[in-house]
């Protein structure tokens, strides 16, 4: 549900960030964070991204998810598929007329901030949406495209959870009662996107697992474990968020490996197939089903 291979890498597909085992449909995000930097700098960058996205997608040979037909195909077919994201708003607001072009490129998931910017109040800031935010979020999901409340603050999630007229999702995020990391979900706003429809991507960076920053396998499953016990089966997916971690991963995971093998051979010790396997996609991809436009 998100990665950041498109703005650290040169090429989309490596070793570590798909699966070796079988197909696989990626979340590629465009990361564009505000850092005091005009919109429309910002903009000219996300622009960018997405033009590279593309051709990546057609040098790389993978399939471009952007509808219901779309990902029903590449499930058939088994092919390695993409999904164009955003992270950080990208200097965006709701007339611009990238957003149309943007959609059209196949943008279908939108995380509004990573940092303070015109649309939100970012994780550990108490601001919530701006008028320019509130109107974004709106237009954006009328057009079909998800909007990811990961790196808001607690009063944007809120508020994002009570206006958006589709469900919501948290594509890279774990739970602050496992761990008291402000990038973690508390669970009322986790409890709001389960109760909406939506999902919530499992991170990898061991800050967001436990409070010493080195972390393995039992905080990873303490988290999975939690989410289990308080939202059921569908909810949860993975959100490892490789490529964003400066290359800083739990014990155990290398990258001379595919990262979604090496967790889903855990899962699969731990949980009934049929949780393990809903984990490692199978109910981000329902959800995309329901949803995707």
């Amino acid at each position: 549900m998100h990665c950041d291979t498109l703005t650290e890498r040169g090429k989309l597909v490596n070793e570590y960030n798909f699966s070796n085992l079988a197909g696989q449909l990626q979340v590629f995000a465009a990361f564009v964070p505000n850092r005091a930097r005009a919109p429309e700098v910002r903009r000219a960058e996300l622009m960018f991204y997405a033009r590279r996205y593309k051709r990546a997608c057609e040098w790389e040979g993978l399939y471009e998810v952007k509808s219901k037909s779309d990902l029903k195909k590449a499930k058939e077919t088994g092919e390695r598929a993409a999904i164009f994201a955003v992270e950080g708003g990208g200097g965006l607001f709701a007339p611009s007329w990238e957003l149309e072009a943007l959609y059209a490129m196949g943008l279908r998931i939108l995380g509004l901030a990573w940092d303070d910017n015109e649309l939100s109040g970012s994780s550990g800031s108490e601001r919530g949406l701006t008028a320019y935010g509130r109107e974004l979020v709106i237009r954006a999901a009328k057009m079909g495209i998800i909007i990811d409340i990961s790196h808001l603050s607690d009063r944007a999630a809120e508020e994002v959870l009570e206006i958006c007229p589709t469900p919501p999702i948290a594509t890279h995020s774990n739970f602050r009662e496992v761990c008291p990391a402000r990038r973690n979900l508390p669970l009322h706003i986790a409890r709001g996107i389960a109760e909406r429809g939506g999902v919530i991507g499992l991170n990898l960076y061991p800050p967001f697992l436990n409070e010493s920053g080195s972390a393995g396998w039992a905080d990873i499953l303490r988290h999975i474990d939690y989410a289990l016990g308080n939202f059921g089966e569908g909810v949860l997916g993975l959100g490892l968020d490789i490529d964003g971690t400066g290359g800083v991963y739990p014990r155990g995971f290398s990258e001379g490996e595919s990262i979604h093998d090496a967790v889903y051979d855990v899962l699969i010790k731990h949980y009934p197939s049929s949780v393990a396997e809903g984990i490692i996609g199978g109910w981000a991809v329902n959800f995309l089903s329901r949803t995707l436009p």
